[in-house]
């Protein structure tokens, strides 16, 4: 997977940055040098044809005269050559030698432009084998030695210019070169440094995609990978409840047709059953009243009622509520659960308060409510050996809030159990589905109040708490 990854991915991502980044260092790196090129090529062509201009205003304008010596010297200061002309074009004077050939090329242009001042005009001629840009320059006043001097033939060699050229042209080209070289590097490096975050973050979610317990961690550095990776970890988190969520609705239509089917069949048993009890009761004790009978009575009708409730949806629907002392509400459920107590050695102990604690509900709901909360506990100190307590208290607290706290010194829920308690159905029993604090969460719910819990000093407590109805 690792290998293939970084076959499919690690080297596309990277031809691309690195190949966009290398254009860019290459595009940016020729029109600099380009432009430096450019702007040193324009300051020397414009200094050498300053310079030729320069030396012919001295040649037309000088007072001094022009044979073959002072030509000689203008040469050797300036670097040009000259060629002295007499009023018919014949050569007088030159610093260059010339060959017949060269002769003939300079009677030829003489001849073509020896009329009109052409200092402002050069013009190229290749004399014995050496380019140079050449000008006539008119003599105001004839100066000369035997011969009186009409023109003067100013000779730039155009090698000079391209070697000064080369000079300036050359180490562009090199630093140009260098610059690429360096933009290459540096360019493999930002790659890697862009691309390795997201490789490693594709790999992440590709394995997030397939197991949706693994995170992605997060890249220490404060960029746009670390967004990226923040808003694909929210997309995980969001699809992981999602699918918990489309499971655990699944797992409750199940429970829901499997408890409605059995539902229905314990009915028509206690049915049978309550109508046996009421049966016996008639005919061993007609005279009398049978405390344990008419607690059994009551357990059954109770069983009933919460029965048909939960087969009608009334646990989800709305409620007929009318003001209720929860005290008696409480004393109901504890007559009834007492004698499961006394059968499994479990110290029940009862706290109630002094004054009635008046609450608007649903008496058969409220019941529920208690009698899972009370149950709950129970079963949570089974298994202590050393004296298990479930301690039941109804207060009222100082905001006029009703409290039932139900303490017990039972292990306490597991850790898996523990993070999802109330707030869907979760069970660490084999045999059970985990509804009875949740359908006690939704109760609670229903009366504007709410069920919490907490683990302290050895001992789990949840209290429901409700508002108070005086």
């Amino acid at each position: 997977m690792k290998l293939s990854l970084w076959h499919h991915l690690w080297r596309p991502i990277t031809r691309q940055i690195l190949g966009s980044m290398i254009l860019i260092s290459v595009l940016s790196s020729l029109i600099a040098s380009l432009g430096m090129g450019l702007i040193w090529s324009a300051q020397i062509k414009n200094r050498y044809r300053e310079e030729l201009r320069r030396v012919c205003e001295i040649i037309k304008h000088g007072a001094f005269p022009l044979h073959r010596t002072v030509l000689a010297q203008l040469s050797g200061l300036s670097g040009m050559e000259f060629i002295s002309l007499s009023t018919r074009g014949a050569v007088i004077d030159s610093t260059l030698k010339l060959s017949n050939e060269d002769e003939g090329l300079l009677a030829a242009l003489v001849a073509k432009h020896g009329n009109a001042d052409s200092s402002s005009h050069p013009r190229s001629l290749n004399l014995g084998g050496t380019h140079y840009q050449i000008v006539i320059v008119s003599v105001l006043a004839a100066r000369g030695g035997a011969a009186p001097i009409d023109r003067v033939i100013v000779l730039q060699e155009e090698t000079a210019l391209l070697r000064e050229l080369q000079q300036v042209v050359l180490p562009t080209l090199l630093a140009t070169v260098a610059a690429v070289v360096i933009g290459f590097l540096l360019s493999i490096g930002i790659a890697r440094h862009i691309s390795q975050p997201l490789v490693s973050l594709t790999e992440q979610t590709i394995k997030a995609a397939h197991d949706l317990q693994s995170d992605i961690a997060l890249p220490k550095t404060d960029d746009e990978t670390h967004a990226l990776a923040e808003a694909i970890q929210r997309l995980i988190t969001e699809r992981r409840g999602y699918e918990q969520s489309v499971r655990q609705e699944a797992r409750l239509q199940a429970a829901h047709q499997f408890a409605l089917g059995l539902g229905h069949q314990l009915r028509n048993l206690l049915t049978a059953l309550r109508m046996a009890i009421e049966l016996h009761g008639e005919r061993c004790h007609p005279n009398q009243n049978d405390k344990d009978l008419l607690v059994a009575l009551r357990q059954v009708r109770l069983i009933d009622s919460v029965l048909r409730q939960f087969l009608s949806l009334r646990a989800f629907a709305e409620l007929e509520k009318e003001p209720l002392d929860y005290a008696q509400v409480l004393e109901s459920v504890l007559d009834l659960l007492r004698p499961a107590f006394q059968h499994a050695g479990v110290q029940l102990r009862v706290e109630m308060p002094q004054k009635p604690c008046v609450v608007t509900g649903h008496r058969a709901s409220l019941e529920q409510l208690t009698t899972n909360l009370v149950m709950n506990a129970l079963e949570a100190v089974q298994g202590v050996r050393d004296e298990p307590v479930v301690t039941v208290a109804l207060r009222r607290s100082e905001e006029g809030v009703i409290q039932l706290v139900v303490e017990d010194n039972g292990p306490g829920p597991p850790a898996n159990v523990a993070k999802d308690l109330l707030k869907k159905p979760v069970t660490s029993k084999s045999d059970g589905i985990g509804l009875g604090l949740f359908v006690a969460q939704l109760i609670a719910e229903q009366h504007n109040g709410r069920i919490i819990w907490r683990r302290e000093n050895g001992r789990t407590q949840f209290v429901f708490e409700l508002p108070n109805h005086s």
